[in-house]
């Protein structure tokens, strides 16, 4: 049987190049990092269980991905550049097949994004999956929740609501898209993006608990309302062609999409949408709050207000 050791050697030792900041990495009882000058350490830990955040029969490699990928999306929402990553996996078993393809697609994913495995723990229990995410970002610089102006875009990149349709088709077992189960299952952080909102945005978030959620944390963070026009929401043809009657509330509330959620200026939109590959839509505005010391997310239809709806995202405890 596989020791907690014999895990580490086998599959999550691996040997790789490691970048200037990282003096040493697994093999001791801590890393050793070395700041480069003028930057930030921004770092965010995500934890993944098994019936909670993915089905107990998921592929290995889907787990590996969905893991790193909504990790890396934290620092995406802050502009920070990928740098490394520590691993805590708890197992119930040491089945070496699971480990060879998780410890595969980490491995490949990490390195399509930039960032590497500097350590971890490893124990027996429950399938858990926690992953602590580092980068660096110019000192100052970095993106928050809070900073939106009256009059400010509300922009999102990509196309929302995708997530939860692939799971729903996951739970379901009778459909299949590749492209919504991938949207769930393998996450792409939008970093690049991230990165080009430097010094444009004035507040950033990646939506991951669902669209009115998420704008909420933008609203009250800087004090202001936010009016979303429904009709401007980016839905995929693929989720609507499957979900024609939920696409819109997977879209508002359904979360796990990891795309980013901004506000910008209109004169710095129009030089953002020039150099990004990245489809951006601008789906509302920010303004001063009707109510005073109460900013609020309001849903609009040709410009009149509209009921927000029931399920406004994801809540662990709700």
């Amino acid at each position: 049987m596989l020791s907690e050791f014999s895990i580490i050697e086998t599959y999550f030792a691996r040997s790789a190049l490691l970048p200037p900041d990282i003096s040493l990495a697994q093999g001791d009882d801590c890393a050793l990092v070395l700041p480069p000058a003028d930057q930030q350490l921004c770092l965010s830990i995500d934890t993944q269980v098994a019936g909670r955040h993915f089905l107990e029969t998921a592929p290995a490699s889907a787990i590996a991905t969905r893991a790193l990928g909504s990790a890396l999306s934290d620092l995406a929402a802050m502009g920070a550049k990928p740098s490394h990553f520590t691993l805590a996996l708890t197992l119930p078993g040491a089945d070496e097949k699971w480990l060879a393809e998780f410890s595969k697609s980490l491995s490949d994913f990490a390195s399509k994004h930039g960032v590497v495995l500097i350590g971890g723990d490893t124990t027996r229990g429950p399938l858990t999956i926690t992953i602590q995410v580092h980068g660096w970002v110019e000192l100052d610089k970095a993106l928050k929740r809070s900073g939106a102006k009256v009059g400010d875009l509300l922009v999102v990149s990509g196309s929302l609501g995708d997530a939860a349709g692939g799971l729903s088709l996951i739970k379901a077992s009778k459909y299949y898209s590749e492209y919504l189960e991938d949207r769930f299952y393998r996450p792409q952080p939008r970093l690049a993006l991230g990165q080009q909102l430097i010094g444009r945005a004035t507040s950033c978030i990646d939506v991951s608990d669902g669209l009115v959620a998420d704008a909420a944390h933008l609203s009250r963070t800087s004090g202001l309302d936010i009016a979303i026009e429904l009709s401007a929401v980016p839905i995929s043809s693929e989720l609507l062609g499957r979900f024609p009657d939920q696409a819109q509330a997977f879209a508002l509330a359904g979360g796990d999409d990891y795309e980013l959620l901004f506000s910008i200026d209109t004169k710095s939109f129009e030089a953002l949408q020039s150099e990004s590959d990245m489809p951006l839509t601008v789906i509302g505005h920010f303004g001063k709050p009707q109510e005073k010391d109460k900013p609020r997310v309001m849903l609009t239809e040709n410009d009149c207000e509209v009921r927000l709806p029931r399920e406004k995202g994801y809540l662990h405890f709700g």
